[in-house]
């Protein structure tokens, strides 16, 4: 990301000049978006994975555009593994300090950086404040994805038992 690095050198090629990425808010979302990715793709592709082809074929032949057999057959489906990869994504980047204190600007703070510069002097009762929040949120978070897991597991025994 910086003046010399490989991206400005790839735009070079096309002839655009440096771009100023490092210290900027792009840079932290880049740099994130960089690191969690996999914990999207992972639970996206489980989920598709188990989606039945006949299914998609068998709305494409009732009358179904790819596109709104998308929204009415493989969203729906899938729409437990882009939670769980939604949540698993956010808990791990809520207190990522390496990749914001690396690429951010002094203009740009993130939740971590704070916590970070609170730590630097006497501690506060922000600082304790701030922690239990994301402690709060992190655990909602997971027991709704726990929630939603148990639910997706209930239906699909009960699709099973219906079958037989």
């Amino acid at each position: 990301l910086e003046r010399n690095g490989l991206i400005n050198r790839l735009l070079g090629l096309f002839g655009l000049g440096p771009v100023e990425m490092i210290n900027t808010s792009g840079a932290v979302v880049l740099g994130m978006v960089y690191n969690y990715l996999p914990y999207m793709i992972l639970p996206l592709y489980t989920a598709m994975t188990k989606i039945d082809d006949s299914v998609i074929e068998a709305a494409q032949d009732l009358g179904c555009t790819p596109v709104s057999a998308f929204f009415k057959v493989i969203l729906p489906n899938i729409s437990s593994g882009i939670i769980t990869g939604f949540i698993m994504a956010f808990t791990l980047s809520l207190d990522d300090f390496i990749i914001s204190y690396f690429v951010s600007g002094p203009k740009f703070q993130t939740l971590p950086i704070v916590i970070f510069s609170m730590t630097k002097k006497k501690v506060k009762p922000d600082m304790y404040a701030l922690s239990t929040l994301i402690f709060v949120t992190v655990l909602v978070l997971l027991i709704l994805m726990n929630v939603m897991q148990a639910r997706a597991e209930n239906k699909q025994k009960i699709k099973q038992t219906k079958q037989v």
